[in-house]
Formats: structure tokens, sequence, C-alpha cells
């Protein structure tokens, strides 16, 4: 029970390394901000680790404003809508390991309380669920800021991400295709 909950935890943050980054990616340049904050917030415990974190966001970010050829106003502008998604992330994410104790602690638990468990499974979907929205929000907000071509580019960049993630997923389950 315990390895299902885990591999469930997991789940909802390989979750969040498509949902955040495709949200952030539709509204632009995002690419891989919301990505790295899911592989890499739920284990920042250090400034090392974050800065890691933010240099590889930053990045993602300048390698979408160079492929759609943002002027400097929409990066100026741009800028802050990531960063405030990425704090976000940031502050959802921390919950994570805390979660995963106290789910430990239940299941070695001579008699678990099922209304706790529900309460932090239900806990940690309503955070998601909010970070969710403002991923949207912050997309649409960006949305306004790029021109039709832009958003068509992004959309190839979050469509290339996408399918770079699942040949990476068939390579680590061994179910890719024979060549």
């Amino acid at each position: 029970m315990l390895q299902r909950l885990t591999r469930l935890t997991n789940r909802l943050a390989r979750r969040w390394q498509t949902l955040v980054p495709a949200a952030v990616l539709v509204g632009g340049l995002g690419a891989g901000a919301a990505h790295v904050v899911s592989g890499c917030a739920a284990r920042v415990e250090d400034e090392a680790r974050s800065e890691v974190m933010n240099a590889v966001i930053e990045a993602r970010v300048n390698e979408a404003f160079d492929r759609i050829a943002a002027t400097e106003t929409q990066r100026q502008r741009i800028r802050p809508i990531v960063a405030g998604l990425v704090e976000e992330a940031k502050k959802v994410h921390k919950g994570v390991k805390g979660t995963r104790q106290d789910l430990t602690q239940q299941w070695l638990a001579d008699k678990p309380d099922a209304d706790a468990v529900h309460k932090l499974v239900d806990h940690r979907a309503d955070e998601l669920r909010q970070l969710a929205h403002k991923a949207v929000d912050a997309a649409i907000e960006v949305h306004g800021l790029l021109d039709a071509g832009q958003r068509r580019k992004i959309a190839e960049l979050a469509e290339e991400r996408r399918h770079l993630r699942h040949q990476r997923w068939l390579e680590e389950h061994e179910h890719a295709p024979d060549e």
C-alpha cells in the first residue's frame, strides 16, 4: 500500500512536469520552467539546488524567447509572469515531503486513520488544482502578449517537448519500438 501511495505521489509530481510547462508554454515561454520545478522543487532543500533549478528555468525560457523571436518588451513583460508561476509551484511542492511522511506514518500505524489520509489527498489535490488555475491565468496573460506566429511556434515547441517526454518514458519502461 505504501508503495502505491508513493507511486501516486510521484505520478502527481510527474503530471506537473507536463501540466505546468504546458500551461506556461501555451501562454508562452516557460517551455520547461515548471517541468524543472516539478522535478526539483520537491527536493529543493538547499540554496545550491534552488540556484541550479533557477538557472535551468532561465535557460529554457531564453531558448523559447529565441525560438519565437520575442521582442525585448515581450521578454520584460513575460519574465515576471513565469517567475511568479515558478514561485507558486515551489510553494506547492514544498509540502510533498510532509505529505509523504504523513502517509508513511498512517501506513505504519496499527490502524490507519482513513479520514486523515483522505484529507491529506484532498489537501494536495486542492493545492495542485489552485496551481493549475494560476498556470492557466499566466498562460492567458502571456497569450495576449504574443502574436499568432509566436503562439504557433510555442505550440510546436510544446509538441516537441511532449514527444521527447513520451520517448523518454518509452525508453525508461522498455516499450520503445525496435528499430
